[in-house]
Formats: structure tokens, sequence, C-alpha cells
């Protein structure tokens, strides 16, 4: 079972695990742009005469001829990382029953980078995937990535002090400033080509 991360910082895995965030966007690496709007385009191009713009090069691959390289596939289903240090008390009661000490020492204790999968007491499935750049989103899309409505104005779930978590006039130009936070400064900006996973909570 493969494993998939959300910030903790801004609250988007308990978004997840309140079932108030059903979808994520992954920035497709530059390195493997460059290769797919390359040599795959040049090569499509040989053998069918077709010219495809970039989304179109970018869907006719991943979607169409290398679906298997997909990082997530629709119907996967796949554990929702966590620290050991968050879920103590679900592997206490599970079948695998660590020793906390023996726990601590793992460099999964307070970094959800390093932990197995099949310890994680949550999954999500992938029920569909598509490309699009990232300012694509909607209004809709972005209340499913977890942003929140309050009031008239939209935000997200900080670990820190809510009560001061900055709120924005629309939900995108709340996700802009959220995706921005996660990704780099001017990520929102450069629109790049995005997967979009939608998915819902199984356990």
């Amino acid at each position: 079972m493969e494993k998939i991360s959300f910030s903790d910082k801004f609250g988007l895995t308990r978004a997840v695990l309140e079932g108030r965030k059903t979808m994520t966007r992954r920035i497709i690496p530059r390195r493997t742009l460059d290769h797919i709007l390359g040599d795959f385009r040049q090569e499509y191009y040989e053998a069918t005469l077709d010219v495809l713009d970039d989304k179109e090069c970018i869907v006719q691959y991943f979607l169409v001829e290398k679906a298997k390289g997909l990082p997530y596939k629709p119907g996967e289903v796949v554990a929702v990382a966590q620290a050991y240090s968050d879920i103590m008390a679900y592997l206490a009661d599970s079948f695998y029953q660590p020793d906390p000490s023996y726990m601590m020492d793992k460099a999964g204790w307070d970094n959800k980078m390093f932990v197995k999968a099949d310890l994680m007491p949550h999954q999500i499935c992938i029920t569909s995937v598509k490309v699009e750049r990232l300012q694509d989103i909607s209004n809709d899309d972005c209340l499913r990535e977890g942003i929140e409505r309050r009031l008239d104005t939209y935000t997200w779930r900080g670990r820190v002090v809510r009560n001061i978590d900055p709120e924005y006039g629309t939900p995108r130009k709340a996700f802009a400033a959220l995706i921005d936070k996660i990704c780099g400064r001017g990520t929102w900006e450069a629109n790049p080509f995005v997967f979009v996973y939608e998915f819902e909570l199984v356990r």
C-alpha cells in the first residue's frame, strides 16, 4: 500500500479525517514535464501525425499510455500518513502492538515521511484523476480542498491560534494563499500543471 501526506500545520490531515477535504492537487514535477512535452510529444507525433497541446500531451501520457506511472491511480486505496506519536493509541490496540519506547526511537515518531503505510489507521480511496492548471480550480473545488467558509469569508484551520487565521473574500483567494504557504511563494502565480485527485475516506 502507498501512503499520502497532507499538511498538519494547516489542518489538512484533520480535514481529510473529518471528511471535509475530498480532493487534492499535486504539482507535476518539471523534470517529468520536460520529458513528456519533449520526447513523448515528438514520438506521439511521429506515430500518429497528431499535434497535441501541452495539456493533451500530459493527459495522453499519464491517463492513456502510461497510466501505471501515475503516483496514485483510480480505485487505489492509499494510507493517510500520520506520525507514530499521533497514532499511538491506535497502534496500542492493534494486532501489531508496538512498545512505545521502541517506536519513539523510530524516525517516524515525529516525521510521517518515514512511517509504514500498513501501520496507518486511516485510508482514502482515489475515485478519479485528471490534469489541470493550478488556477483552473473552481470555488466549489476549493471547498473540497479543505477551505472553509467563516461567515462571509474563507480560510483554513491552522494548528496555531485559530482566532487569528487569515481570512479571504473568496475560496479561490484562500486556496491561492494556502498553496503558496505549502508549496512555496509564487506557486499560484506560476500556475503549474497538477494532478487533481478526488478521493473518499474509507477508514
